[in-house]
C-alpha cells in the first residue's frame, strides 16, 4: 500500500514537474542531480542525460560558487528549512540569464527528508526592467540635481545683482536725500520733514531688498554650514516665535558648496514645515558626526501625523527627499498623531557630486 502511494505521488510529481514552466531539479544527499524537468533543459541548455547522476561541478555555469550552492542544498537536506537564492547562469558563448530559485526539502511518508528540490524561474526580463527602472531613477535624480543646481546658481546671481545694483542704488539715494537737509534745511525748514519721510521710505525699500537677498542666498552660507544653520535657527525663532535649539559636536563641516546649499535647503524646508503644520511649542535642529556620515536631525513637539496618510502633493517632504537623493543620502521620518515629528537625514562625508 505504501509503495502504491509512493508511485502515485511520484507520478503526480512528474506530471506537474514536466509541465511546469519553472525549472525543477531534484538532488540526493550527495548533492547529485537525480531528476531535471524539461524546463530545466530548455532554460539551462543542458540535456537530462548529460547532467543526471553526475557531480554538481559537472557543467556548472552559475556565478555562485558550486561549493556555496552545495552547502545550501545540504542545509535544506539537514534542516528542512527552505532557502531562497538568486544568481546568473552563463553558458559558454551565451549571454547570462538571471534566475531566482527556491530550495525545499522532500520527505517520505514517515517525514524523513529524502531529497531536495530546486525550483527556479528565469527572471532575466524582470531584472532588465528593474535595471532600466533604476537607470531611469538615476537619470531623474541627475536631472533634478542639475535643475536644483541651476536654480541655486540663478538665486545666487539674482542676490548678487540685487546687492550690487538695487541695494547700492537705494543706499546712494538715501545719502543724497540726506544731503538735501544739509544744503537747503536752513532756508526751508519744512524740507526736513519731507526728507525724513523720504528716508523712511527708502529705508523700508532697503529692508525689503535685503530680505529678498537673504531669502535667495543667506550671506552666512559663505562662512560655512555651521554658521548658516545657527543663523537659520535664530531667524526661525525670531520670525515664528517658536523656540528652536541648535546643537552640533562638529568643529567644522567639510562639504562642497553645492552639498552645503542642498543640506541648508533641507533644514530650511523642514523648519518651514514645522511652522506651517506642526503647531509646535518647541523645535530642535542638530548636526552631528555618525561614522562616515553627517546626521542632520530636525524635530518638534507638535501635533505629528499619520505617515501613511501623507498627501502626495505635500511638496515640502517631497522636496526634502529629492534633495537627499541627489547626494546619496538617506531620509527617515518618525511621527505619529500627537507625538511630534523627527526627520533624520544622513549625508555621506565624502558626498558624490551633484550633476550640473
Amino acid at each position: 500500500m505504501t509503495e502504491e502511494l509512493l508511485r502515485k505521488s511520484e507520478k503526480a510529481f512528474r506530471t506537474l514537474a514536466e509541465n511546469s514552466p519553472d525549472s525543477i531539479v531534484r538532488y540526493n544527499h550527495q548533492c547529485e542531480r537525480i531528476y531535471v524537468n524539461p524546463a530545466f533543459e530548455r532554460s539551462c541548455g543542458l540535456l537530462a542525460e548529460d547532467v543526471r547522476d553526475k557531480p554538481l561541478e559537472y557543467r556548472w555555469f552559475s556565478d555562485m560558487p558550486v561549493d556555496e550552492y552545495k552547502s545550501l542544498v545540504r542545509k535544506v537536506l539537514a534542516t528542512g528549512e527552505p532557502v531562497q537564492i538568486s544568481g546568473i547562469w552563463t553558458q559558454p558563448e551565451h549571454a547570462g540569464e538571471h534566475y531566482a530559485a527556491h530550495l525545499v526539502a522532500e520527505r517520505d511518508s514517515e517525514g524523513s527528508i529524502v531529497s531536495a528540490l530546486a525550483i527556479s524561474r528565469n527572471v532575466t526580463e524582470a531584472k532588465k526592467a528593474e535595471l532600466e527602472l533604476e537607470e531611469s531613477r538615476c537619470l531623474i535624480r541627475q536631472l533634478a540635481g542639475r535643475s536644483e543646481a541651476v536654480r541655486e546658481e540663478e538665486r545666487k546671481h539674482m542676490a548678487r545683482e540685487l546687492h550690487d545694483g538695487l541695494a547700492q542704488g537705494l543706499l546712494a539715494l538715501r545719502l543724497k536725500i540726506g544731503l538735501l537737509s544739509l544744503e537747503f534745511g536752513a532756508k526751508a525748514p519744512e524740507i526736513d520733514t519731507r526728507v525724513e519721510s523720504m528716508v523712511c521710505l527708502v529705508d523700508d525699500a532697503i529692508k525689503v531688498v535685503r530680505d529678498a537677498i537673504t531669502s535667495l542666498r543667506p550671506v552666512t552660507l559663505d562662512l560655512g554650514m555651521l554658521p548658516a544653520l545657527e543663523w537659520l535657527v535664530e531667524q526661525f525663532s525670531a520670525d515664528t516665535g517658536i523656540p528652536c535649539e541648535f546643537r552640533s559636536d562638529l568643529p567644522s563641516v567639510s562639504l562642497s558648496e553645492k552639498h552645503t546649499m542642498a543640506m541648508f535647503r533641507v533644514a530650511q524646508e523642514a523648519l518651514r514645515n514645522i511652522f506651517r503644520h506642526a503647531a509646535a511649542s518647541r523645535a530642535r535642529l542638530s548636526l552631528v558626526s555618525e561614522g562616515d556620515f553627517y546626521l542632520l536631525e530636525i524635530s518638534d513637539d507638535g501635533r505629528g501625523f499619520d505617515p501613511s496618510k501623507i498627501n502626495p502633493k505635500s511638496f515640502g517632504l517631497l522636496g526634502i527627499k529629492e534633495r537627499v537623493s541627489m547626494f546619496s543620502g538617506t531620509y527617515q521620518l518618525e511621527t505619529a498623531p500627537g507625538k511630534g515629528t523627527v526627520i533624520r537625514i544622513r549625508i555621506p562625508r565624502v558626498a558624490p557630486s551633484i550633476q550640473s
